[in-house]
């Protein structure tokens, strides 16, 4: 055999394999632009609804996936600000138990619903991750409200107080959680609930290392955001801490997605939207760019340790 010929196959064989022989039975990826068009999410500073930034996001990880040979499919839970009403009734009626005890029209989805049927459409694709894409905001005693003008008309803006500052910082947030909703999975809860968050976490750790070297600039480093465990600001809720290097925190019961649903989930919160120097920098290109080189890269390394994707990008 010819030498040249030989190390072609030892180099390359691998990555005709990924793109050929996995393309009947590809892992599914289903990625989340969270909220919609009943729920449009956090402000801005700038008045746009986070809804916006979260569907920019979603729709670019898509789109650059499928600019790459790689060995598994993005997915969308729903194209641009809509709720695909069909497929929510259809998965109403093929998977009951994800949407009881509500009982609801048609026509007619609650936020319960909405978030329920992420997790419901993530199950039934047999999906490998389900990640929802957020952009953050602080509690309402951290805010101030400003009048700006967007598309011509004067709409309601918030920008984080002095107050916030003097405390916390900006930056990203991961959401795992350790807990899957009993209603849904009464039986063999504690070890469904215990596979799915080894698994999220492995994932979360994966991408939350990469973007911490996603930052402005070398003298200025981007470090999570530090004020989500704050007993004032959740007080009553069961937040814990996983690893405050990374932003990572289990959200236990508190997170409707990512307790109902058997597929290892998590909320990635990018920035601050209530901050103007943090939210243009998750808006820049050179950090979409760069988060969603991440994000595939981490996918694809998360895959190959379960076997189910050759190598890396």
């Amino acid at each position: 055999m010819n030498v040249n010929f030989a190390i072609f196959l030892i180099l390359f064989l691998p990555l005709i394999s990924c793109s050929q022989a996995q393309i009947k039975n590809r892992p599914i990826i289903l990625i989340d632009a969270g909220h919609d068009q009943n729920s449009s999410g956090a402000i801005g500073y700038n008045g746009v609804s986070e809804v916006v930034y979260n569907d920019e996001m979603a729709k670019m990880i898509k789109d650059e996936a499928q600019n790459k040979k790689l060995c598994f499919d993005i997915q969308l839970t729903r194209e641009k600000g809509t709720l695909p009403y069909e497929k929510i009734n259809e998965l109403k009626k093929n998977y009951p138990e994800y949407f009881r005890p509500e009982s609801l029209s048609e026509n007619e989805i609650s936020l319960s619903t909405s978030l329920r049927y992420r997790s419901a459409l993530a199950d039934s694709l047999d999906a490998q991750l389900l990640i929802s894409i957020h952009h953050d905001s602080v509690s309402p005693q951290f805010l101030k409200t400003n009048l700006v003008l967007l598309n011509g008309k004067l709409v309601i803006a918030y920008t984080a107080t002095t107050q916030f500052y003097e405390k916390y910082h900006s930056g990203q947030t991961i959401l795992v959680s350790s807990k899957l909703n009993t209603n849904i999975f009464p039986k063999n809860n504690e070890q469904l609930s215990a596979e799915k968050y080894s698994k999220s976490l492995v994932f979360a750790k994966l991408v939350g290392e990469k973007m911490l070297h996603n930052s402005p600039s070398e003298k200025e480093k981007r470090l999570p955001s530090n004020y989500h465990l704050d007993d004032y600001l959740y007080q009553g809720r069961t937040y814990s801490d996983i690893d405050k290097s990374l932003g990572i925190i289990d959200g236990q019961e508190e997170i409707g997605i990512l307790i109902s649903s058997k597929t290892p989930a998590l909320i990635i919160e990018l920035g601050l939207m209530t901050d103007p120097k943090d939210l243009e920098f998750v808006r820049s290109n050179a950090f979409r760019k760069e988060f969603i080189k991440n994000l595939l890269t981490s996918i694809q390394e998360y895959l190959r340790t379960d076997e189910k994707c050759l190598p890396s990008l």
